[in-house]
């Protein structure tokens, strides 16, 4: 179990169950796979992607500094 703590007060704000080896290998394989398409891609094929990502960053500004905040 890896545990997220918040430094200041020693409480712990998150537990994440650890991934066994196989699990690991598979998902870099699956991020090297992803990669190796996503830079075949044009930058305005990439564009609409990027675009929602930060979308998305933005709708959750508030609570991702909150969490910065407390793991820091």
């Amino acid at each position: 179990m890896m545990k997220s703590i918040n430094p200041a007060t020693g409480e712990v704000i998150k537990e994440y169950e650890l991934m066994d080896d196989e699990t690991v290998r598979s998902v870099i394989d699956g991020a090297h796979e992803a990669q190796k398409e996503w830079r075949q891609k044009s930058y305005d094929q990439r564009a609409p992607y990027l675009r929602e990502i930060a979308d998305i960053l933005k709708s959750r500004k508030k609570k991702l500094a909150e969490l910065m905040a407390l793991e820091m």
